[in-house]
């Protein structure tokens, strides 16, 4: 648990406002009354009441409302949509009054001036407009439901030592959490009918409802050059602009090494440029573009900057919700206030809620004498506020402390979860479903208002300026709120029978793809021979015997000839099921199967000895066998196990019909010593309760 220094995620305050509209304010009105009338002057007690008020109600009011103002877009289109607009498409300055009164096509807020991306640099690289560098990796997370909690903590821990290493580089952290529906199933038949039957039954029941999928990427921007720097590169020629980029491409590899080695235990896979059918594609461009979009597509790798392709989907903003051009609609939410302290994996109940989100995080890194410097003027101005800030003042020793030790690093932090629905009415509700989760946590969260355009904008990795709500924080609640944590999901495909049993529902509403083996992910196992053990626990009427009837069902299609490998000799399958108290009886007969009852007392009418005369079955027959001669403990010598094993080739040796009551005709081929000790407890003595009448008589 990391406590929240509170006082640095406020902004300074002047007398109850913002420092910066403040100064604005108060020096516009002063200049006003020297250059207008001094009557002007009057104004600026007014003026402070009423920026007081709104700063009461939020802090970040007028931070909110500067980004307002650079998203507000082109007031001709907005007059037309009535709403504010941001168009995928760019057009030349055609007059088009003649339909549309007073506009032209070029009226507009273009999508394109908002995305940051322009080239690929680097098969996993690529170079915004302002120079920086971005890559991004998708991980698979940890199944926080099966680790305990001190796994998890010191997986944090780590996660917080890495970003404290990253502290003075110019670099932003970003991760985003994707929630979205889909459906899966599986349709391969096994040819048995009633098998058929309930794996057909149960998938028309499971697309009925679709499942929630949670993805979870992480992206690393790098700003190379300082703006001494950039001004230099302006003045100079090609060669030295070539030879300070490659320098910087590989400053990125370097730091891109050092991420993946912080992420490694979560499994990260390069989002890049690839190639498929003579095509090159970019996962990397597919991502960006879903942020845009909110629609999964692959992406070209185009000739043309990458900002003139990605986004094809117009976005009409209104006060609080906004809707895409293809009748998709959309909430953003902000954390107004945190909670006091923060926890491993504390937005993990997101993950079990029935809501499509993008959950985006930033974390810009400061040096060591950037924070402390922070941290310090943020005392000075606190010192005047009476008894109120003494536990703040405390809170601000405790984090220059630890930041001069080096436990943690400070940043400056963004948070927004945009929620996506098909129809205003679910947006209300999935939107009130996530910010009561939230506020069950005790943070104070709101809709996004005036800056809904700069929230939806500020998902790309890589555009700083219109972060909303950006705030000071510590590394440790960085990587509490991005726990990196995932619901355990198995594995689909490339298991050694080839697909997954079947495909369960959890209570996050996401697939589980039940398999039986152990088998990693991202391996083919395929036609391999990994652990397959398992076991059920659960009290009586829990549903343990169902649930092994309904494997058994689904483990039919196994037996499909086409389910084995091509080098496979023998293709069959066989399922032998101890069932107590008949629970699985119907469900054995009704899938063909045989079912035998043994019962004390009752003949069984099995006879191993009528097996077919094969090595595997002669071998099982004598494995048998010594089990019975055995059953007390007894050893048996070299010369004991040669004359069984005689005994019982001699029986399988015999025409089949003849192999009646096996066990009678062993011991008329297997010969006894006339010793005390073999006629006390020989093996034809031990042998004799099996035989025909015998106590334990069981062959026919």
């Amino acid at each position: 648990m990391a406590s929240v220094f509170r006082a640095l995620t406020r902004p300074p305050l002047l007398v109850g406002v913002p420092v910066a509209p403040a100064l604005l304010s108060f020096f516009a009105l002063f200049m006003s009354g020297l250059l207008v009338s001094k009557f002007i002057w009057f104004l600026i007690p007014l003026v402070h009441v009423l920026m007081k008020r709104k700063a009461n109600k939020d802090e970040q009011y007028f931070s909110l409302l500067y980004l307002w103002l650079k998203t507000r877009g082109n007031a001709a289109i907005n007059r037309f949509y009535n709403v504010n607009t941001i168009s995928c498409q760019n057009y030349d300055g055609v007059d088009v009054s003649e339909f549309i009164e007073s506009m032209k096509l070029n009226q507009r807020m273009p999508l394109e001036k908002r995305i940051p991306y322009s080239t690929h640099v680097d098969d996993y690289i690529i170079k915004n407009r302002d120079s920086s560098l971005v890559a991004t990796w998708l991980v698979d997370g940890e199944p926080f439901e099966s680790q305990t909690h001190d796994a998890l903590e010191m997986l944090t821990t780590h996660l917080n030592q890495s970003i404290v290493g990253f502290s003075g580089e110019p670099v932003t952290f970003y991760t985003h959490r994707i929630r979205y529906q889909y459906t899966d199933e599986f349709t391969s038949r096994s040819g048995n009918y009633y098998a058929d039957e309930i794996a057909e039954r149960y998938y028309k029941g499971i697309k009925k409802k679709p499942f929630f999928k949670t993805v979870i990427y992480v992206s690393l921007c790098f700003l190379p050059y300082t703006k001494e720097e950039k001004a230099e590169r302006k003045t100079k020629g090609a060669a030295f602009l070539d030879k300070t980029q490659k320098d910087a491409i590989l400053r990125m590899n370097e730091l891109r090494g050092t991420v993946e080695s912080m992420l490694q235990h979560y499994r990260p896979e390069r989002l890049g440029m690839y190639e498929d059918n003579g095509v090159v594609f970019s996962s990397q461009l597919s991502f960006y573009n879903y942020l845009l979009t909110g629609q999964w597509q692959k992406v070209r790798v185009p000739r043309m900057p990458y900002y003139s392709l990605l986004g094809n989907l117009d976005i009409f903003l209104s006060t609080d919700t906004a809707q895409f051009s293809n009748q998709r609609f959309f909430r953003s939410l902000e954390i107004k206030g945190y909670s006091r302290y923060t926890g491993t994996g504390l937005l993990d109940v997101l993950q079990y809620l029935p809501v499509e989100y993008v959950l985006t995080q930033s974390f810009t890194s400061m040096s060591k004498n950037e924070a402390l410097a922070a941290i310090k003027d943020k005392q000075k101005r606190l010192k005047g506020s009476g008894d109120d800030a003494k536990e703040e003042q405390e809170d601000l020793n405790v984090a220059r402390s630890m930041v001069t030790s080096g436990d943690i690093s400070m940043g400056y932090y963004h948070y927004s979860l945009i929620v996506y629905a098909d129809s205003p009415e679910q947006l209300i509700k999935d939107s009130n479903t996530v910010q009561a989760a939230l506020t069950d946590l005790g943070m104070i969260i709101t809709l996004s208002t005036l800056s809904l355009a700069a929230a939806y904008l500020a998902q790309l990795p890589g555009v700083y300026n219109l972060r909303p709500r950006l705030t000071m924080l510590n590394s440790q609640n960085f990587v509490d709120l991005n726990a990196l944590h995932s619901i355990q999901s198995g594995k689909r495909d490339k298991l050694p029978w080839g697909e997954a049993i079947a495909i369960a529902r959890t209570n996050s509403h996401s697939p589980y793809y039940l398999g039986l083996h152990n088998s990693r992910i991202g391996s083919d196992d395929f036609n391999k021979k990994p652990p397959g053990n398992f076991k059920i626990i659960g009290t009586t009427g829990s549903g343990k015997t169902i649930m092994l009837t309904f494997i058994q069902d689904m483990l039919q299609k196994y037996g499909n000839p086409a389910s084995f490998a091509p080098q496979t000799k023998i293709k069959r399958q066989t399922t032998v099921f101890f069932d107590k108290d008949r629970g699985a009886e119907m469900n054995i007969r009704a899938l063909g199967g045989e079912y035998y009852r043994v019962l004390a007392g009752v003949e069984t009418g099995w006879n191993p000895f009528r097996l077919e005369a094969n090595k595997r079955n002669r071998r099982f027959v004598k494995q048998l066998m010594k089990i019975l001669v055995t059953g007390r403990g007894e050893k048996l010598t070299a010369r004991q196990e040669l004359d069984l094993f005689r005994a019982t080739d001699d029986v399988m040796d015999l025409p089949l019909e003849l192999r009646t009551f096996g066990i009678s005709r062993l011991l008329e081929n297997l010969p006894e010593d006339t010793t005390v000790e073999a006629q006390e407890n020989g093996l034809r003595l031990r042998l004799s309760q099996w035989k025909k009448r015998g106590g334990f008589w069981m062959d026919i």
